[in-house]
């Protein structure tokens, strides 16, 4: 991603175009995995302490760039969606190794959740599966 198309997104979204979210969009987008806070700081090679990139990718989460997941570690991972939807991941309970699905297996519950619930719309969803990964495994 180039400086002008990461100027681009965030002005589309009427989020300023500071050169801190600058250099933020463009590390995770070229990063499309989930990475924790401290991953980002330490590969980021961002000028920018931790505080600076936590505010920054609340921001891109409340205006939808980037989809924020609770991993059963108690870690939280941020991962760049621009199209505003999450997707779904495997997860190795020995190496925390993280993979994603590349589909939906609940769409259509979703659809149907205002059938069975009281809720009428529901504007997004998260899952994740947990097990161990073929490198594990064969230790």
């Amino acid at each position: 991603m180039t400086v002008d198309e990461a100027k681009a997104i965030l002005h589309k979204r009427n989020l300023r175009a500071t050169k801190q979210r600058i250099q933020l969009l463009q590390f995770l987008s070229q990063n499309r995995k989930p990475l924790s806070l401290t991953e980002i700081h330490t590969h980021g090679n961002l000028d920018m302490d931790e505080s600076t990139i936590f505010r920054n990718l609340e921001t891109f989460v409340l205006n939808q760039l980037v989809s924020k997941y609770l991993i059963d570690s108690g870690t939280t991972h941020y991962e760049y969606t621009p199209d505003g939807s999450g997707h779904h991941h495997v997860i190795c309970t020995n190496c925390h190794r993280i993979e994603e699905l590349p589909v939906c297996p609940i769409k259509d519950i979703s659809s149907i959740t205002s059938q069975v619930s009281s809720f009428t719309q529901i504007s997004s969803h998260q899952l994740c599966f947990y097990g161990t990964c073929t490198s594990c495994a064969n230790m």
